[in-house]
């Protein structure tokens, strides 16, 4: 996960992207203010996709602090 600052829908945009650097989406903007205080407060967040469709993510993020 990636905090996009540039991104003009959402202040707190967090970007998902595969190992391999692949961008899967963002995290909704309904949630994304809690996960950038989780980044920025160096937590060591686990991203789980739980199901990929064309138009649909589903993760479960968990932290290890």
């Amino acid at each position: 996960m990636t905090f996009t600052p540039q991104n003009l829908y959402d202040e707190f945009a967090i970007e998902v992207k595969t190992l391999k650097g692949e961008k899967i989406g963002y995290i909704p903007a309904a949630y994304s203010e809690e996960i950038f205080e989780y980044i920025q407060g160096d937590h060591d967040l686990r991203v789980e996709i739980i199901r990929l469709t064309a138009r649909k993510v589903e993760i479960k993020i968990t932290s290890g602090n």
